[in-house]
């Protein structure tokens, strides 16, 4: 994950801990199974493109399309949750 991603998986800054993690959890369960898994594998458990291709059994160019696919996916879900206001 780049620099980039990171700055646009920020949850909203007036939250604790455990908000940002429901929201994260809450917003992974919005995409696909297989974009969630690689997004799972690749960032959670911090394997390369190359292991979660072998764990999966599938091939490196499907990974990153899925990674691609996902973040996509997940950026946009964690735009469209509503801000919560103390």
């Amino acid at each position: 994950m780049n620099e980039a991603d990171i700055a646009t998986l920020r949850p909203h800054p007036h939250t604790s801990m455990d908000e940002r993690d429901d929201e994260l959890i809450a917003a992974l369960q919005t995409i696909p199974a297989g974009q969630r898994t690689v997004l799972v594998l690749r960032f959670f458990e911090d394997l390369s493109v190359e292991q979660t291709a072998a764990v999966l059994k599938t091939s490196t160019g499907n990974v990153k399309s899925q990674t691609s696919r996902g973040l996509e996916a997940l950026r946009a879900a964690l735009r469209t949750r509503p801000t919560k206001t103390t």
